[in-house]
């Protein structure tokens, strides 16, 4: 379990010049999906409900996995669910702070090369991948 985990949360850092999750203390894996109780407010109205959560990212260096699918992520790397990768993205994207999608690259430089890096990338990958998923952002990049 352990292993699996770690080995994944990785591939996230490779290449990175700073501590891979300095604010990691605590990783939770659940034997399945779980439940969370939340409260909604909209325009004054609060509404209660249970959702079924995979997984969370807290800010302060806590992540809660469901084992199962922590495992068929790592099992199938062509079908674009990864759990891990997930969670673990949410962490790197909170180490300045809120997250706001873009974690901390260490410069502006490093942000124009990781977005042309991350284009590229994914224009090659969306010349072989039909999904819909692919086909929503095939347009800003791609013919």
């Amino acid at each position: 379990m352990r292993v699996l985990v770690a080995a994944q949360a990785r591939l996230l850092t490779l290449q990175r010049p700073q501590p891979h999750y300095p604010d990691l203390g605590t990783i939770l894996l659940y034997p399945q999906a779980f439940n969370v109780d939340t409260k909604l407010q909209d325009s004054g109205v609060v509404t209660e409900q249970t959702q079924v959560r995979l997984g969370e990212s807290w800010q302060h260096g806590q992540v809660v996995l469901s084992w199962p699918h922590s495992k068929a992520g790592a099992a199938n790397a062509e079908d674009g669910h990864n759990l891990v990768l997930h969670e673990f993205a949410h962490q790197l994207d909170q180490q300045t702070g809120q997250a706001n999608g873009a974690p901390d690259l260490g410069g502006a430089a490093r942000y124009q090369q990781g977005s042309a890096t991350f284009l590229a990338s994914f224009c090659s990958a969306a010349t072989t991948n039909k999904s819909a998923a692919v086909d929503l952002f095939r347009p800003l990049c791609c013919n």
